[in-house]
C-alpha cells in the first residue's frame, strides 16, 4: 500500500500569473509573490531619460556624507582625536540629501499617501480626487518655498558653529528644493489634465491594479485543501 504524501510535501497551488505584472498568488496565504526577474531585465541598459539632475546631485551629496561620517568615525575611534566640524557638516549634508531626495519622490509620485478610500469610490471620482491632491501638493510646496525663504533671510548672515561658512548655503538649498518640487508638481498637474500621464503614478489603484486583480481572483476561486 502506497504511503500518502505528507501535506507539507504537496505542491502549493498558485493562481496564474497576472498579465499586467506577472506576479503569482499563493492560494493558501493569499500573498502575492513578485514576478521572476528576466535575464533581459538584468541586462537592460540604463536609460538617461529615467533620471533627472536631482538624481545625480543626491548621489554626489550622499557619497560626500558617507565620506564625512567615515572621517568622523576614523578620527574619533581610531586616532582618538575627532575633527570638530565633521558632525555639523554631516548633519547639514543629511538635510540636503533629504530635501533633494524629496524632489525625486515628487517626480516619481512616490511620496507616501493613504489609499484606503480609493478602493471604495468610482474611477472618475478617484481621478478627480487625485487631481485635487495634486493642487494641494502644489500649494504646500509653494508655501514651503516662501517659509524657507523667510528662514534663509534670517540666517544668511549667521555662520556655522565649527566653520566660518554662512548658514545661508544650507537654507538656500532648502529654498531651492521646495521651489523645484513646486515646479515638478506643476508639470505633473499639466500632464494629468492633458491626459498624458495618469495621476497617482504607476501601480496606482485607478482602473484596477495587479494587486486588485489578484484580490478579486482570490475571492472567486476556492481555497485548496
Amino acid at each position: 500500500m502506497a504511503a500518502r504524501p505528507h501535506p507539507a510535501d504537496r505542491p502549493i497551488p498558485r493562481l496564474p500569473a497576472d498579465d499586467a505584472g506577472g506576479a503569482s498568488t499563493d492560494r493558501r496565504t493569499g500573498r502575492e509573490e513578485p514576478p521572476p526577474i528576466e535575464e533581459e531585465d538584468l541586462n537592460r541598459p540604463i536609460m538617461r531619460g529615467e533620471y533627472g539632475l536631482e538624481d545625480y546631485l543626491v548621489l554626489v551629496v550622499f557619497w560626500l556624507l558617507a565620506g564625512v561620517v567615515f572621517l568622523q568615525f576614523f578620527t574619533r575611534y581610531v586616532l582618538n582625536d575627532s575633527i570638530g566640524w565633521t558632525e555639523e557638516i554631516a548633519r547639514f549634508l543629511l538635510i540636503t540629501v533629504g530635501f533633494v531626495g524629496s524632489i525625486i519622490a515628487v517626480r516619481k509620485q512616490s511620496h507616501i499617501r493613504v489609499e484606503f478610500f480609493f478602493r471604495y469610490i468610482s474611477p472618475a471620482m478617484r481621478r478627480r480626487l487625485l487631481l485635487a491632491i495634486d493642487v494641494v501638493q502644489l500649494a504646500f510646496f509653494g508655501w514651503g518655498t516662501w517659509l524657507a525663504w523667510q528662514v534663509f533671510n534670517l540666517t544668511k548672515r549667521q555662520n556655522m558653529v565649527s566653520l566660518d561658512i554662512s548658514k545661508g548655503w544650507i537654507y538656500g538649498t532648502v529654498v531651492a528644493a521646495f521651489a523645484v518640487m513646486a515646479v515638478r508638481s506643476a508639470v505633473l498637474i499639466v500632464r494629468h489634465v492633458q491626459g498624458r500621464e495618469e495621476p497617482g503614478g504607476p501601480g496606482d489603484l485607478p482602473g484596477g491594479s495587479p494587486g486588485d486583480a489578484a484580490s478579486r481572483d482570490r475571492q472567486s476561486l476556492p481555497m485548496a485543501d
